[in-house]
């Protein structure tokens, strides 16, 4: 082959491969984002039987759906509260949040109350109104104010 056509031949091939070698790949799609709960949180509610207790939690998770743990803590004995959350923004700014106690005073044996809060959120801050889903009468309701950390 003359010179000029095996320059030809040559670069053709290279930007033939090039070509190949940089559509081989497809880009890679961004991955979930931290849910907009996600942190520690602590605050207070103020429960229609037990009067005002100290709640905390921490949460972690995707997109819309964090889980984490919680305790509740009342200045009368016997009626603290622990266990696990999940906590779903869906909606936002409202925030849903589960509270599963363990082994809560006033639920039959081996069941754990279930708390049901909605919240709205507002930047580090959240405030609503909580009820006992299962009716164990050992929370009676209330309202919940918490701040990330």
């Amino acid at each position: 082959m003359p010179p000029t056509i095996r320059y030809v031949v040559t670069r053709t091939a290279l930007l033939g491969c090039l070509m190949v070698a940089g559509c081989g790949e497809s880009p890679t799609a961004p991955g979930p984002r931290p849910s907009s709960v996600e942190g520690s949180w602590s605050g207070t509610v103020t429960d229609q039987l037990r009067g005002v207790g100290q709640l905390r939690f921490s949460a972690r998770g995707f997109d819309a759906t964090a889980t984490g743990t919680f305790t509740l803590s009342f200045s009368e004995s016997g009626h603290d509260l622990s266990g696990d959350v999940t906590v779903s923004s869906t909606d936002q700014p409202t925030i849903d949040l589960f509270f599963r106690a363990r082994g809560a005073p006033g639920c039959p044996t081996g069941e754990g109350s279930v708390l049901h809060a909605r919240t709205a959120l507002d930047g580090n801050r959240m405030t609503g109104t909580y009820r006992d889903l299962l009716a164990c009468g050992s929370i009676g309701g209330g309202s919940l104010e918490a701040t990330r950390r």
